[in-house]
């Protein structure tokens, strides 16, 4: 992914990510400062630069420090400038809210969760000293040893055993088709634009419930049915959802840099009468996630990206021709999803947090 996101960022898509969190006061950002000061220890996969070598791009360790700062600027502002030397991330505040940005080629948003955590941990113990002490704040930072959170686990589980994979995994390989495009109009400097909304979790899943369906596949059946009501009329090509999927579960990793791949659902056509029900569409999405998510499906994806960037005609290539044939890539398969929907999964926090916290937010702006 490090070397995958810096060939394709550019000003539209700059592959940066957002994690926050909202206070019940408003941020105090000299303390805000000294609780990051006392966090970037723990993560020392983003105390790094990106550099662009002659083969491939690859991170180098740095001392600059991370200054906390107003949010005055666009949200997901560009991280990564070749020729710049800065910092993958950056914290900001607003009024109540802490917000962590970080370029996509450091982390996913496990890695993303981990570093909030610790950095609201670090920030409440400063700030209210009378309620909180160290032990409320420790399970944050005992996640697992240094070398299994900068654990390079695409090397570990796939690069050695590309030649070993099962034949039936490789079989399971699909072919991507050119997908329904949504259109409409384009912001200003062709940024995105941000909407969140909130709802009772509770109510949510009882609505879930109802339909005997899990909260992924419904929040993802209503978000398809909405699609294609908005395709209606639309050159009739299909629907294809993009899902990140984190692989840790499936190899018991605990590293905290990316970990994860992308799967294609491909939705069925449905007729007049079916896509008005949503049970349709959650049967639909739930048999899609069934076949789709799954581990040899999953391995078989992956095969031909590590065996592309293992190619020794390709490794020879200097990095401006590689930019180029991945940036030609990038564009192909955009045409081939409609979407993406992600979910990366509960932020649980100690207890001790509750009182002092209102919210949790995720958003991103890469494709």
């Amino acid at each position: 992914a490090s070397k995958l996101f810096p060939a394709t960022a550019n000003l539209r898509d700059t592959k940066v990510f957002r994690i926050a969190v909202e206070l019940k006061e408003a941020v105090d950002p000299q303390i805000l400062q000294e609780a990051l000061d006392a966090t970037m220890p723990r993560f020392p996969n983003f105390q790094v630069v990106l550099r662009r070598g002659v083969f491939w791009y690859y991170f180098e360790q740095s001392d600059l420090r991370c200054l906390v700062q107003p949010e005055r600027e666009d949200l997901y502002e560009p991280l990564y400038i070749r020729g710049e030397k800065r910092l993958p991330f950056r914290v900001l505040y607003y009024g109540s809210r802490i917000n962590a940005e970080i370029f996509h080629a450091v982390c996913d948003g496990v890695g993303a969760a981990a570093f909030i955590k610790a950095l609201l941990g670090h920030y409440l113990l400063l700030a209210h000293p009378e309620a909180l002490d160290a032990q409320d704040i420790q399970p944050l930072f005992e996640r697992s040893p240094a070398g299994e959170k900068m654990d390079d686990s695409f090397q570990r589980y796939f690069r050695h055993n590309l030649k070993a994979m099962p034949d039936k995994a490789k079989a399971l390989k699909v072919r991507r088709v050119k997908a329904w495009r949504y259109k409409g109009s384009r912001l200003v400097r062709h940024r995105a634009n941000l909407v969140e909304g909130t709802m009772p979790i509770q109510l949510l899943k009882e609505a879930a419930q109802r339909h005997k369906a899990t909260l992924t596949v419904y929040l993802s059946a209503i978000y398809a049915k909405a699609l294609w009501e908005e395709r209606r009329g639309s050159k009739p090509l299909p629907i294809v959802l993009s899902i990140p999927v984190n692989l840790r579960p499936l190899f018991s990793s605990r590293t905290e840099r990316n970990f994860f791949t992308v799967v294609y659902l491909k939705l069925p056509e449905p007729s007049q009468e079916e896509a008005s029900r949503l049970d349709w569409w959650i049967q639909a999405l739930a048999h899609g996630f069934k076949e789709t998510i799954q581990a040899e499906t999953l391995v078989s994806g992956l095969a031909g990206h590590l065996k592309l960037e293992s190619n020794p005609l390709l490794r020879i290539l200097p990095t401006g021709i590689k930019d180029y044939i991945l940036r030609l890539a990038h564009v192909l398969s955009d045409r081939k999803f409609t979407s993406s929907i992600s979910n990366i999964g509960s932020i649980d926090l100690p207890e001790a947090f509750q009182s002092f916290l209102r919210s949790c937010h995720v958003s991103i702006a890469s494709r």
